[in-house]
């Protein structure tokens, strides 16, 4: 379905929001910032502001978020011949992917969520949002039960380190190459002794 011309417009808005902040948060500190004065150098009012974030957090956080929200969807939409260990890791690789244009906005967005105590904490509880969908849709992939078997929670949980642990690197070491490579690369590491997994179902079959 085509986007319509007020989701395009709603899409721009929100993104000359966010860059605008960042920048502002990235010269004067995130606490130094307002609403009223992200609003102002956008040209737009406090109110307009408000119909986009809820807080200048959240205009931080909504990657954060979003990405969350991706990672569950990238994981649904693998093929159904793909084992749980691959299908997760190739949800990682696919949604830790950044365009080269906008590598540097997510490199600032993550720095401040590591400087700024508060939008740590929160950024902790988005992270841990989506754990039930991805451990449900792991067990579906691994035909077991979740309640009962503790290996979709184990495989989501220390995948999700290996890639966060990739990620913060990349933020921390300032290369522009993308992301996705660093990630792939470190569960690939994990990854053989989790596909271990994969090899015990094709055999059960």
């Amino acid at each position: 379905m085509a986007e319509t011309l007020q989701a395009k417009r709603r899409r721009y808005v929100a993104g000359e929001i966010s860059r605008t902040a960042m920048q502002l948060f990235t010269e004067r500190g995130f606490d130094q910032v307002t609403v009223d004065e992200i609003a102002e150098t956008v040209g737009i009012s406090s109110r307009t502001f408000a119909r986009y974030f809820a807080s200048k957090d959240d205009v931080v956080l909504q990657y954060q978020r979003r990405l969350q929200e991706r990672l569950v969807e990238a994981l649904a939409a693998r093929p159904h011949h793909e084992g749980a260990i691959t299908a997760l890791r190739n949800a990682y690789v696919a949604t830790s992917t950044v365009a080269p244009e906008d590598r540097e906005t997510v490199r600032m967005q993550n720095r401040l969520l590591h400087k700024t105590r508060s939008l740590a904490a929160r950024a902790q509880g988005e992270r841990t949002v989506p754990a039930g969908p991805v451990v449900g849709l792991l067990a579906q992939r691994m035909g077991v039960d979740p309640d009962t078997d503790p290996r979709p929670e184990l495989v989501a949980t220390t995948m999700a380190a290996a890639a966060g642990a990739a990620f913060a690197r990349w933020v921390r070491d300032g290369t522009l190459g993308d992301p996705a490579v660093s990630v792939g690369e470190a569960i690939d590491q994990l990854q053989r002794g989790l596909l271990e997994l994969d090899r015990l179902r094709a055999i059960a079959r």
